[in-house]
């Protein structure tokens, strides 16, 4: 009897002791980031891949991504400016913004050239310039006799810089006042000019004002050569 009591207790002890050890055995299957049951190995598996591998770098590239993306907009809109910059700057230097064509004055307040002889002499005045420009000069009637009476005239002409078009209208006024209105005379020819000649009347005074207009018309050259206006006097005797 004591013999079956003894075989007993060593035949518990080996069941004990392999059951220990399965025990042993399938807690090492629950280590973290291994799977398993009961939510132990997927809440470190959760953390491990999701939340610091994928969600973290994740977070951290899409910061990086942001960041990136700013910085990449901050250049491309530099670039942008400076290349609008570049543009103002090659169109100032070819003369749209830089240069201004427009007259400095209007026909009220033209500016006076010297007087000419319509009837003798071959009185010439030249002036100069680069924008629109009015211009008046009177054509005077120097010789007044019952014996001698020439017809008087003039000639005006323009010459442009090259790469420029300036035009030359001419506008008639009395003896004592220049005028505006009415439909001026449009220079023709290469250069551009205008002659005119008108009879001297017996007992009355043929002297005339003129307006001349020097009028931009095209070419961005800049700066340019200046025109040159050329307003001759007793043109065709």
């Amino acid at each position: 009897m004591n013999a079956l009591r003894a075989l007993s207790l060593v035949v518990c002890g080996v069941v004990s002791f392999a059951a220990c050890a399965r025990g042993s055995s399938v807690e090492t299957t629950y280590a973290p980031g291994s799977g398993g049951a009961g939510g132990f190995g997927g809440d470190p598996s959760g953390d491990t891949t999701s939340g610091d591998a994928t969600t973290g770098d994740g977070s951290s590239t899409s910061g990086a991504g942001g960041t990136g993306s700013g910085a990449g907009g901050d250049p491309a809109t530099t670039s942008s400016s400076s290349t609008s910059g570049s543009s103002s700057a090659s169109s100032t230097g070819s003369g749209g913004p830089a240069c201004d064509y427009k007259a400095p004055d209007n026909c009220q307040s033209s500016e006076t050239m010297s007087a000419i002889d319509g009837d003798k002499n071959n009185d010439t005045r030249i002036v100069k310039g680069t924008t629109s420009k009015w211009f008046k000069v009177l054509v005077n009637e120097a010789v007044s006799s019952i014996i001698s009476f020439p017809q008087l005239s003039y000639t005006a002409s323009l010459v442009s810089p090259a790469g420029m078009d300036f035009d030359l209208f001419v506008y008639d006024g009395t003896t004592s006042t220049p005028s505006c209105s009415g439909n001026p005379t449009h220079a023709t020819g290469n250069p551009e000019s205008v002659s005119e000649t008108w009879g001297d009347t017996l007992n009355s005074d043929d002297t005339k004002w003129l307006t001349l207009e020097v009028r931009y018309i095209s070419g961005d050259m800049c700066p340019s050569d200046q025109w040159v206006l050329t307003v001759k006097g007793h043109t065709i005797p």
